[in-house]
């Protein structure tokens, strides 16, 4: 069960970070290959602290921008409310090292909950998916990593996140270990009302040399497989909703990011 940490307002919590025995940065895992076994989690100890909500549509940090993304370097909204045909949404984040070469460098993401809110046009917010990780796991199971050579996602195929762990309440992601990958993973569907917006918010923390990101996606229904992209959604299982800016490291603390906004 989670540790008894009150959030009151915008007071969340920052945690102390002492390193046990990791997998070695240098390790990394190739959806071709065997992955790694799950890393050992960090020591967490916690103290109350006050966080700032961080909004998407801001200035982008370019900074926590991985080098070698090829698409989404910046908050894109394209379709606010569901297109035709399409019943169902769900959130997604990924992260990934800001190179794909670097080795021996921290790049750490703790997350204490997520939430897909819906937003009326009247602008009342209704908690349609919740995630508090309440319930410990080995590793992340709504997920993958996934490629980023030639280019970022230029397969479907994937390997489990073994460099994470749901423990005490919070989820950790070892991003340091795969920098060869994308760290990506997403909420259940929900059905969705298409005169709603919906977005995301994440109390995080992120540590070293990663970037961080969340979007959104509709699809055709609940079980509907992924069937290819276009860019105005004709034809295909899965629309792509928006993307926010990157996040870089938080400085020690949780941030409540909500996006998009604008």
């Amino acid at each position: 069960m989670k540790k008894n940490i009150k959030v009151i307002l915008l007071t969340l919590v920052f945690l102390t970070i002492t390193p046990s025995a990791c997998v070695p940065a240098s390790t990394s895992v190739s959806p071709t290959l065997t992955p790694v076994p799950p890393v050992n989690s960090p020591v967490l100890t916690a103290t109350a602290v006050t966080s700032t909500v961080i909004d998407g549509g801001d200035t982008p940090d370019e900074s926590a921008i991985p080098e070698d993304v090829n698409d989404g370097v910046a908050e894109r909204l394209d379709f606010l409310y569901a297109p035709q045909g399409f019943t169902t949404v769900l959130g997604w984040l990924q992260a990934s090292t800001l190179s794909k070469t670097q080795q021996g460098e921290p790049a750490l993401v703790i997350i204490d909950y997520m939430r897909l809110i819906e937003k009326k046009d009247d602008g009342s917010e209704h908690i349609v998916y919740s995630e508090d990780y309440d319930v410990d796991q080995p590793y992340l199971q709504n997920g993958g990593l996934f490629i980023r050579s030639p280019r970022w996602f230029a397969t479907d195929d994937s390997t489990p996140i073994y460099n994470s762990e749901i423990k005490d309440g919070f989820l950790i992601l070892d991003v340091s270990a795969t920098p060869d990958n994308i760290l990506h993973w997403w909420t259940d569907r929900v059905y969705c009302d298409p005169h709603a917006r919906y977005f995301l918010e994440v109390s995080v923390k992120i540590e070293g040399k990663v970037g961080f990101q969340l979007g959104s996606d509709y699809w055709v229904d609940m079980e509907s497989q992924n069937n290819g992209w276009d860019e105005n959604c004709q034809g295909v299982n899965n629309c792509e909703a928006w993307f926010s800016d990157w996040y870089g490291d938080t400085n020690g603390q949780f941030v409540l990011i909500r996006g998009p906004l604008h």
